[in-house]
């Protein structure tokens, strides 16, 4: 599915990991399967934050690559 020896370097893998782990929010968010509030809150604010670290990972990448047109249009930097 994914290119383990070149996948690091291609955007395909962050965008993936990036939508995985935004379903997997959602998911969480409304299946609620925590008792407790807060461990519920804490799990989201986890998972929001990993699914942010994707999406700049994948605006890096963008950047880094040979896309640095729509570098500047997508992120508002000329290069990472």
């Amino acid at each position: 599915f994914i290119d383990q020896e070149y996948g690091s370097r291609k955007l395909q893998r962050t965008v993936v990991a990036a939508i995985v782990s935004a379903t997997f929010l959602t998911i969480l968010a409304l299946a609620r399967p925590y008792k407790r509030s807060d461990d519920l809150c804490l799990a989201c604010i986890a998972n929001l934050l990993l699914t942010c670290c994707f999406v700049l990972g994948t605006a890096v990448q963008i950047c880094e690559g040979t896309y640095e047109d729509l570098c500047y249009t997508l992120v508002g930097f000329h290069d990472a």
